[in-house]
């Protein structure tokens, strides 16, 4: 009685203590309370709500699923489901989107595999072309490749070229040239030389000698049987002879002088040093010259003097009488004669 007069205060309407709940008739479909959100898009809603209205109806809604009477699932407070947009979907349930990303993942996937089949084949067709080659056409193609690497190599590599008149740091004791008109003619071998006054010169074993008159140089020149392209093609095997001749040979090189060839050596013969060259006198002889100087050099300024004097050379098809008859030196024996009945007089 007590309760009852308690709930009589606190509501103003008299219920009596056995009175039995009302029932509620619900829809089938539970109301969407006001201000309720779909679940799905729970991830664009704020978590705390200031006006406290969403905390309510939460509270109002949780009452209804003790009671029984709402069957809901609600996701855990702070967890967010995201957000998975189904779109179109085929008879299965599968979305189309998906199906649709795999077929263009597969047709990438034969795009690539048919260019790396292409590419093979085309490596596989150049395997064959080369195969097909026969042998023949083989040394062919070589053949000609080394001809033209040899004349690209002679046009892109020259010979060295050397002129006297033309270097502001030449010996001043070779200025003198045949062309200036006042020369000495002799007989050396089978060639007649021109030497300019300038020069003193003699004769030697069939060679000619050249001295200039300061004594600073002696060029050594003679004619000899040979093919001067054969030496030019063989310039390392003549540097193996020449070392074996006892020689120290530091270049060897084919230079041209004043538009004439020469293989040149400079050599190294005990102490001196002496450089030696090789030139075409004509198809059967060549010239062999040594030079040698006071300040033990290479000194090319000397051979081009040398190329002057040769330039003028004239070939001598017989020699002179004189030429050709032999000297007789008994000097030494006469000397040593009169050393002899010197001694036994005394």
């Amino acid at each position: 009685m007590e309760e009852n007069l308690e709930t009589l205060e606190e509501t103003g309407t008299q219920v009596a203590a056995n009175t039995a709940p009302p029932v509620l008739n619900l829809p089938s479909q539970a109301p969407e309370p006001v201000g309720a959100v779909n679940v799905s898009l729970a991830g664009a809603v704020p978590t705390q709500d200031p006006s406290g209205v969403a905390a309510a109806q939460a509270e109002a809604q949780a009452k209804k699923i003790e009671e029984g009477q709402v069957n809901i699932s609600v996701p855990a407070e702070g967890v967010v489901q995201p957000v998975v947009p189904v779109g179109e979907t085929d008879e299965a349930g599968v979305p189309k989107s998906s199906i649709e990303g795999t077929a263009n993942e597969l047709i990438d996937s034969k795009e690539l595999e048919n260019v790396s089949n292409v590419q093979k084949s085309k490596f596989k067709i150049k395997i064959n072309l080369a195969k097909s080659v026969s042998m023949p056409m083989c040394g062919i193609v070589a053949a000609v490749a080394l001809i033209i690497g040899m004349l690209l190599g002679k046009t892109l590599f020259p010979t060295l070229i050397y002129s006297n008149s033309n270097n502001p740091n030449a010996n001043p004791n070779t200025a003198a040239r045949v062309v200036d008109g006042k020369n000495n003619v002799t007989i050396a071998g089978s060639y007649t030389f021109k030497v300019p006054e300038a020069y003193y010169y003699d004769k030697t074993e069939s060679g000619l000698l050249v001295y200039d008159k300061k004594d600073t140089f002696r060029i050594y020149i003679r004619g000899q049987e040979g093919i001067y392209d054969d030496i030019a093609n063989a310039k390392s095997s003549v540097k193996a002879t020449l070392v074996n001749a006892g020689l120290s040979v530091t270049n060897i090189k084919e230079v041209t002088i004043n538009k004439k060839n020469y293989v040149i050596a400079e050599t190294i013969d005990g102490l001196v040093n002496r450089l030696i060259a090789f030139t075409k006198a004509n198809d059967t002889e060549i010239f062999y010259i040594e030079i040698v100087t006071t300040e033990n050099n290479y000194d090319y300024d000397v051979v081009d003097l040398a190329d002057d004097i040769l330039s003028n050379a004239a070939y001598q098809d017989a020699k002179t009488k004189m030429e050709s008859t032999n000297i007789n030196d008994i000097a030494s024996l006469v000397v040593s004669a009169a050393e002899v009945y010197k001694s036994l007089a005394s």
